[in-house]
């Protein structure tokens, strides 16, 4: 068994989310059970690759409790993504004044038995990466691995009555009763739950963290690289100290991209990649399906707001505020002309040349 703590300010914290995928890949099956769910949070685990790949051929069951937190948006979120994979949704729904359904868990099979993870992280952004928790893995042998499903599916047998459908009316009426939830992280910034006044897909949580004044921002150019320019390339440098990346392990970062009015996107989650030509990648998805400009760079943005977790902005040639990026650059960049630029600078000094910075 290893324990783990989540802990958003270490630069080497494993993230549960990153235990959930890692012990899904090589599995054959698995299940799992989560008191709270948000869109973000099941956007941040169900729709990764690497679980995608899994569930679309192995089969996974997955409850969700609804006594607090999770709304119908999360649970039309969780049903979107089961229509595409082999994936069962339960809703735990109950009429106990005194108690609440709890549990934080996934258990995996594979060929040598599999793994289970128990944590104290729901299924939310901050549960899976942005909050202080913690969780243990215990690898199981096969007779260990029996034994636990033997439990989960005893238990689901128990409890037939109580595992509805998401779009059980029952469900419906009590999921509503949660809407208007507001995460104490987005206070600040407007963002309410489905009941409330909040903007896009993801407004019931935010993916990253508010940004601070002592935040670091690397600003970069981003260089062709064929037709998939958007696989945006970095050197060596800053894809381990910056990104917190590491040759020879694939860690994931989490993306959210800021508009020119400060609104935030979806969350990417991005596997790194480093390939024999020595280029070290993560993919950016305000990047795609944009052509590569004729003459001058795009220039990207990032701020780190905790361990592997960036907002960032893009800004292509004659975009709003790229010939005021592109002079930061200029004036503080102390390479070689004929290389691609890049510099790092605070928050708080940034603002200082560029006033609009959308990390403000």
């Amino acid at each position: 068994m290893k324990f783990f703590i989540q802990d958003p300010d270490d630069s080497d914290t494993f993230y549960f989310v990153e235990a959930l995928l890692e012990a899904c890949q090589g599995a054959h099956r698995g299940g799992g059970a989560f008191a709270f769910a948000t869109a973000a949070g099941a956007k941040l685990f169900l729709e990764d690759e690497a679980f995608v790949a899994f569930a679309v051929a192995n089969s996974f069951d997955l409850i969700i409790g609804i006594d607090a937190i999770t709304t119908n948006e999360a649970l039309n979120t969780i049903s979107k993504a089961a229509r595409a994979l082999r994936m069962k949704v339960y809703v735990f729904l109950h009429d106990r004044q005194d108690v609440l359904f709890h549990p934080k868990f996934c258990w995996f099979r594979n060929a040598d038995g599999g793994q289970l993870i128990v944590g104290s992280g729901n299924l939310t952004i901050g549960g899976l990466r942005t909050n202080w928790e913690t969780f243990c893995i215990t690898p199981l042998r096969n007779a260990e691995a029996d034994r636990v499903e033997k439990t989960w599916l005893g238990w689901i047998a128990t409890h037939s009555a109580e595992l509805l459908a998401p779009d059980d009316p029952r469900v419906i009426a009590r999921a509503a009763r949660n809407n208007g939830w507001v995460c104490p992280v987005t206070s600040g910034e407007s963002r309410t739950g489905a009941g409330g006044s909040g903007g896009d897909a993801d407004a019931d949580e935010p993916a990253t963290a508010p940004v601070r004044k002592s935040n670091v921002v690397l600003i970069v150019e981003i260089p062709r690289s064929g037709d998939r320019w958007n696989q945006a390339n970095f050197d060596l440098e800053n894809y381990e100290q910056f990104f917190g990346a590491k040759r020879g392990t694939q860690r994931r970062i989490l993306l959210q991209h800021v508009d020119a009015n400060g609104k935030l996107g979806a969350a990417e989650s991005r596997p790194s990649v480093a390939v024999k030509s020595h280029n070290y990648r993560f993919e950016l998805g305000a990047a795609s399906g944009l052509p590569y400009p004729k003459r001058l760079r795009p220039i990207a943005a990032f701020v780190r707001v905790a361990t592997r977790t960036f907002r960032y902005r893009l800004l292509m040639p004659g975009d709003p505020d790229y010939s005021i990026a592109r002079a930061v650059l200029e004036n503080r960049w102390a390479g070689p002309r004929n290389q691609i630029r890049r510099i790092s600078i605070r928050v708080n000094e940034l603002l200082q040349v560029w006033p609009g910075a959308p990390f403000g």
